[in-house]
């Protein structure tokens, strides 16, 4: 139910405020408390006229108070609407507010007498809620002030007026009254909770996909390399306590520069993107892929078993970059790859040598693909250091 009030609400913030900002929680809270007591001001013309046995004039004293209250509400909404501002619009409901319960409490009985003189001091607290602890501290001491400043003339210059209660009003007044309260207080407080909730939602969610953007490539969703070489380094401690073996792979892909020549960097944009999900489906869960930066690629194989093993993987991993791509839903693109393996720790016993040899061996790899000669699109490191 709250959801679905928020929701509405929302739609009536000014368009400049972002969800999720603090200018725009601000302004859902407003409204959600202003509809509580655009409500709450029904319900008591209700009260008044059904449940009440207020004398002609106590009734039209009370009918003006809330209608005075109705018209300011909206004055405030217009605020909201043309002017964009918060706090001017929060300041406008609570004069409002605060102004309407001493009037009442003058035409009731005054501060000792009026079954409302609570609600001088309450009423402050929806000033936290709407406008943060500074309005609300700004607002609780106009309220006190109100309060003695009323004290103060009542005992000295200015008695209160005969009150507009009989005995049996006053008595209903009495009874509801810390009901009226107690649940403006609890409506309050209760969307204030939902809406906080709501916000460390959004911020959890903020800083989720910041952290996922700071640790992954944008145009591919892969791992970036700072990511990759942290993993890296951690499997790198992980093998050395299991005693097992890691694969490093290092890929670049042969034929991508024409492809941003003559078909333009859109066409490359395609290509890599459609090069990383074929990459990631051919891995098992337990490896990575990462994109290094450009058209180079990187591959962690955990519990390294043996080179027919691997071998099996770069087979697979080469027959999926080979594969055809469509750009532009007509134009047919072909790429293929090299690939340079290290193997920890038989080439390397440090996280920068095993990356620094596995480079060597891409490169190695690409310089034999490129002078023709029929060989694997792969090179161990072992193989080209003794070549």
């Amino acid at each position: 139910m709250l959801e679905r009030i928020t929701t509405t609400i929302g739609r009536l913030i000014p368009d400049d405020l972002t969800p999720g900002s603090n200018e725009y929680t601000r302004g859902v809270i407003f409204l959600t408390v202003m509809l509580i007591n655009l409500l709450f001001c029904l319900f008591a013309y209700s009260w008044i006229i059904f449940a009440t046995d207020l004398d002609p004039h106590a009734r039209s004293v009370a009918f003006r108070v809330i209608t005075v209250i109705l018209v300011v509400y909206c004055v405030a909404l217009l605020v909201l609407k043309k002017r964009q501002s918060i706090p001017l619009a929060v300041n406008i409901m609570m004069a409002a507010i605060l102004g309407s319960v001493l009037y009442s409490v003058w035409v009731s009985g005054g501060i000792n007498g009026s079954p409302i003189s609570a609600l001088v001091l309450i009423s402050s607290l929806l000033a936290f809620v709407l406008g943060g602890m500074k309005t609300g501290l700004a607002w609780t001491a106009l309220a006190m002030a109100g309060y003695w400043l009323q004290f103060f003339l009542e005992h000295t210059l200015l008695p209160p007026p005969p009150s507009l209660l009989d005995g049996q009003s006053l008595r209903q007044f009495q009874d509801a009254i810390p009901l009226a309260a107690t649940l403006m207080s609890v409506a309050a407080i209760m969307v204030y909770e939902h809406l906080n909730k709501r916000l460390r939602t959004a911020l959890f969610d903020e800083r989720h996909l910041y952290a996922f953007q700071a640790a992954h490539d944008t145009l591919t969703g892969l791992p970036n390399r700072e990511s990759f070489h942290q993993s890296v380094q951690l499997n790198i401690e992980a093998a050395d306590i299991s005693n097992k073996k890691l694969a490093l792979v290092y890929m670049d892909l042969d034929g991508f520069k024409p492809v941003n020549d003559v078909h333009g960097h859109h066409a490359g944009d395609v290509v890599l993107q459609a090069v990383s999900r074929r990459l990631q489906s051919v891995l098992r869960g337990a490896d990575t892929v990462a994109r290094l930066g450009g058209d180079e690629f990187a591959f962690l194989f955990c519990g390294y078993e043996s080179r027919e093993h691997l071998e099996r993987s770069l087979r697979k991993i080469i027959e999926s970059v080979e594969e055809d791509i469509t750009v532009g839903g007509k134009t047919v693109v072909n790429v293929s790859a090299s690939l340079g393996v290290a193997i920890y720790p038989d080439d390397a016993m440090t996280f920068d040598k095993l990356c620094r040899h596995a480079d060597m061996a891409m490169y190695s790899a690409k310089k034999i693909h490129k002078s023709g000669q029929q060989a694997p699109a792969w090179q161990f490191f072992h193989e080209q250091a003794q070549g």
